[in-house]
């Protein structure tokens, strides 16, 4: 369809989350007063396309047009406020509402009175709920939900719901309602008459209606065109009689599609495991100077504890009749119950011995994972045996370290 201003436009729009591309240079013309759809599998970057549009998330790159106006630096209630409604893939009434209450929630933003004029209820107040009313009413009625406005939202069929959420959306009075998969869940029935309601709503509102869905019976019954989307990237668009007469065509886009998808997972995850190697690095380089600080310091306190507790006991037992030999032997025995020279050996060891795994290609997370936690036991071990104070700092600094390198290891399986 040739115009010069469309409802909404998608121009190059790319979005990214770290290394993966959710959308990648999206471009998609919809003409005002049609029903758009959008179709793909899971993940393929549907929903994230919404969520830029309604500004959840801001695109990495490209533009939104809304009847030729940018809108990526617009915040989300003001997109609303423009003119642009949507519903989500999980249900999100207020269940313990009333179907008319859910509506009336949604009508605030077109409330014309003010807050004196609400407290002492005034013709214009009057006025403004009447109009409220009226509309929730008609709403309800085009979506076959009138005979149940008093129920609460929680005791209405699924589909039902489904259909309230959807005229809560279109109650604000958008100029376009993106629909984000409503006939989910629904059986056949179910969807036959969502794809009514849809087309009423269409010609009876004259809005723009955009649908992403898995029911391809109700995607080919209601849209005047529709585009394929598959992991991020747009592979074809057309009427839905054009994507029929050109299934197998499809089926092979889809097929070059998830191939092109596969290669840029194996390469990001290399370049995510690059990374995330070079991080740990650092992190175990960092856990082997706080080791090497309590190695430098237990021993000053192994002999400052000796030194106090002989002047201690020959303080005590000044007067007892107890050999040096054996008052040493004691001495020694308690001094050794906070040495940690063993643990530190070992933890040095775990350290030395994960920046070897690092470098191996098999199973790696799953031998990282058992080795970090013994070196969690050794700090654990390390802090039980000390009083100082330095050195229980250092230790807890060690633990947090050992702790990143833990949630890091996740990453790498």
């Amino acid at each position: 369809m040739s115009q010069s201003v469309y409802a909404l436009e998608l121009k190059e729009l790319k979005k990214e989350f770290g290394g993966i591309v959710a959308a990648s240079n999206i471009n998609i013309k919809i003409p005002e007063h049609t029903i758009y759809g959008i179709i793909g599998p899971n993940g393929a970057g549907k929903t994230t396309m919404f969520n830029m549009i309604t500004g959840v998330y801001p695109p990495t790159s490209g533009d939104i047009l809304y009847f030729g106006e940018s809108i990526v630096k617009k915040k989300t209630y003001e997109i609303a406020n423009i003119g642009i409604a949507r519903t989500f893939q999980n249900i999100r009434l207020f269940a313990n509402l009333t179907v008319y209450e859910n509506l009336l929630t949604s009508c605030q933003q077109n409330i014309t009175y003010n807050l004196l004029q609400g407290i002492l209820r005034t013709p214009a107040y009057k006025r403004a709920e009447k109009e409220m009313e009226e509309r929730c009413l008609t709403l309800l009625k085009s979506v076959d939900l009138l005979d149940v406005k008093e129920k609460k939202a929680s005791a209405l069929p699924y589909g039902a719901q489904r259909r309230l959420e959807i005229v809560r959306a279109l109650v604000t009075g958008p100029k376009i309602l993106l629909l984000d998969e409503p006939a989910a869940g629904m059986n056949e029935e179910e969807s036959a008459q969502l794809s009514q309601i849809v087309k009423k709503i269409q010609s009876e509102f004259k809005i723009t209606i955009v649908i992403i869905d898995h029911h391809m019976d109700v995607i080919m019954d209601v849209c005047d065109e529709i585009s394929v989307i598959n992991f991020g990237k747009l592979i074809a668009t057309g009427t839905p009689q054009e994507a029929q007469d050109n299934e197998e065509e499809l089926w092979k886009l889809l097929e070059q599609a998830l191939k092109g998808a596969c290669a840029q997972m194996v390469e990001t995850r290399s370049k995510e495991g690059g990374n995330l190697k070079k991080d740990l690095t650092e992190k175990l380089d960092e856990m082997l100077t706080h080791v090497a600080f309590i190695e430098e310091r237990s021993p000053k306190i192994v002999s400052e504890y000796r030194k106090k507790l002989e002047d201690k006991v020959h303080e005590l037992l000044a007067d007892a009749q107890i050999e040096e030999s054996r008052l040493a032997a004691e001495v020694t025995i308690f001094a050794d119950k906070i040495c940690v020279d063993e643990e530190l050996v070992r933890l040095r060891s775990h350290i030395e011995h994960t920046k070897a795994v690092l470098e191996e290609k098999d199973s790696v997370g799953r031998k990282l994972d058992f080795i970090a936690q013994e070196m969690n036991r050794e700090a654990n071990t390390i802090l039980s045996k000390t009083s100082d104070i330095r050195i229980s700092e250092t230790g807890i600094s060690l633990k947090t370290e050992i702790e990143k390198v833990r949630e890091q290891i996740q990453n790498l399986e």
